[in-house]
């Protein structure tokens, strides 16, 4: 199965990451329905994307299912499709399949939600997506600059959600600034 992912994380794959935490090792190959929530946290440019791109993927290749559907999305474009489809049936639509994918990576979860006018409807949805999808037992991975407490003043019962899985914090020095040899 081909993952949609952008660009720039077609590259990521578990191989591909220096040191993948234990706590995430068999993730991917665990059954359907038992794939808890991961939930990356930490500094800018710590490998949080890349990480949970490569987990996704890898659940993806572990599928038996020919019809498994995985989705990727920045939180920021998940919200900007649903305020572009805002009283369309394609809204509906765009919620339905995120809410109804066997596994779903929402990069960047924190900074959209903090901001605007429009933050508390933001925040709406997002909590909204994960309580659909933790009720259905289908697994979340989301990188967030945010740490668990600040997830948690957001929104209680999300951050609940989406922490009752495995949480990995990401330390280090911005990745991007490595030189290349």
């Amino acid at each position: 199965m081909t993952v949609q992912v952008p660009r720039r994380y077609q590259h990521c794959t578990l191989e591909s990451f220096r040191g993948v935490p234990k706590q995430l090792e068999g993730w991917a190959a665990r059954e359907q329905g038992d794939q808890p929530n991961v939930v990356l946290w930490g500094p800018t440019g710590t490998g949080k994307t890349h990480l949970a791109t490569a987990l996704l993927r890898a659940a993806a290749e572990f599928s038996m299912r020919p019809d498994e559907r995985v989705i990727w999305r920045s939180t920021r474009g998940f919200l900007e499709q649903l305020k572009a489809e805002f009283g369309t049936d394609r809204e509906v639509g765009c919620m339905d399949r995120m809410i109804g994918a066997d596994a779903v990576l929402l990069d960047d979860l924190g900074a959209e939600l903090l901001s605007g006018d429009r933050g508390r409807w933001r925040l709406d949805r997002v909590s909204y997506l994960v309580a659909e999808r933790h009720d259905l037992c289908a697994p979340t991975i989301v990188t967030t600059n945010l740490t668990p407490e600040q997830l948690n003043g957001l929104d209680a019962r999300m951050a609940s959600r989406l922490l009752s899985g495995i949480q990995v914090p990401m330390r280090g020095d911005d990745r991007r600034f490595e030189v290349r040899a």
